[in-house]
C-alpha cells in the first residue's frame, strides 16, 4: 500500500480510491486545491538548532497551550446516557498538535513568538509536505487514523456558543477516525484571527499521562523551503548562522534575513 506525494499542480495519486478519500478526509478545512499552499512557523533560534540536529518534529499536547478557550470540548466532562459523569482523560491525553500560520510576514508574528527579541527564525513549507512529514512516519497504513492538519477556524462568541451546543448535543466520540474530535481543536476566538493557523494534529494509540511532548523523526531539509531569520537581528549574526546552516547541508539561496524593519531608501524630495 503506497501514497505518494502529490506534485504541484497534481492530483493524488498511486492509492486506491477508498483510501484517496480517507487520506483528503484528514486535511480538515481545506480543499485539494490547496494542499500546496505556503505555511510558515517562527520558532527561537535555539529550538530550531536543536530539532535540526537531532533530525526531530516536535508536538505538544493542546492543555500547553495559552489561550483558555483552546481545547474547550476535551476539557469538560462526559456525561453518558444513564447521567453518569465521565472523565475524558483518556481522549485528552492522546492528542498533540503544533501551529503554524498562512501570515507570509506579520510584526504580530515576530513580536509574539520570539523572547528574546532579535533571537527568532521563520520555516516555510507547505500543508501537504508538513501533513507528510508526520503521515509518513507511520508504518502503512497507520498515517490514515493518526495524523491530521487542518486551518483553524476564527469564531465570534455566538458562534463558539452554537458550536459548543452542537457538540454538548451531539455525541463527537462514536466516530471511529475521531476527526469529529480533531476538529475540536481547530477553532479559536475572532480575537486572535490574525494568527491564520494550520495545525498539525497527532492522535497516539494509548494515553500518555508522564509526557507532553510527541517527538517524530524528520528530515528538515526535505521538508524546508526557505528560512528567513529575525528581522531585528544584527547583520553580521545573521552571517554566522547562515554560513553554519549551509555547512549543515541547507542550500545558500533558500536562507535569508528579514528586511521588515530595514530603513528605506532615502527620499530625495525636490524643493
Amino acid at each position: 500500500m503506497s501514497i505518494m506525494l502529490r506534485m504541484k499542480g497534481e492530483k493524488v495519486t498511486g492509492i486506491e480510491d477508498w483510501e484517496k478519500d480517507l487520506y483528503k478526509k484528514n486535511f480538515l478545512n481545506i480543499s485539494e486545491d490547496q494542499f500546496d499552499i505556503p505555511i510558515y512557523r517562527v520558532i527561537q533560534i535555539e529550538h530550531f538548532f536543536s530539532m535540526i540536529t537531532e533530525h526531530e518534529n516536535v508536538l505538544v499536547k493542546p492543555s500547553m497551550w495559552d489561550d483558555p478557550f483552546e481545547n474547550l470540548i476535551l476539557r469538560g466532562v462526559g456525561q453518558v446516557q444513564n447521567g453518569v459523569f465521565a472523565d475524558l482523560d483518556e481522549i485528552r491525553e492522546i492528542f498533540y498538535g503544533q501551529c503554524w500560520t498562512l501570515e507570509r510576514e506579520s510584526d504580530a508574528i515576530w513580536r509574539l513568538y520570539v523572547e528574546p527579541e532579535n533571537d527568532g527564525i521563520k520555516i516555510k513549507t507547505t500543508i501537504q509536505k508538513l501533513f507528510h512529514s508526520l503521515y509518513d512516519f507511520f508504518p502503512e497504513p497507520q498515517g490514515l487514523v493518526r495524523a491530521f492538519i487542518g486551518r483553524v477556524e476564527y469564531l465570534n462568541y455566538h458562534e463558539i456558543v452554537t458550536r459548543l451546543e452542537y457538540y454538548r448535543d451531539n455525541s463527537i466520540f462514536t466516530d471511529l477516525s475521531t476527526r469529529k474530535i480533531v476538529k475540536t481543536l481547530l477553532f479559536k476566538r475572532d480575537a486572535f484571527k490574525h494568527e491564520r493557523e494550520v495545525r498539525l494534529i497527532y492522535e497516539k494509540e494509548y494515553p500518555d499521562y508522564s509526557n507532553d511532548l510527541f517527538r517524530y523523526e524528520i528530515d528538515w531539509k526535505d521538508l524546508i523551503e526557505e528560512i528567513e531569520f529575525d528581522p531585528r537581528m544584527e547583520v553580521e549574526i545573521y552571517e554566522e548562522y547562515r554560513q553554519i546552516l549551509i555547512e549543515l547541508g541547507f542550500d545558500r539561496d533558500i536562507i535569508s534575513r528579514s528586511i521588515l524593519y530595514d530603513s528605506p531608501p532615502l527620499l530625495v524630495i525636490k524643493i
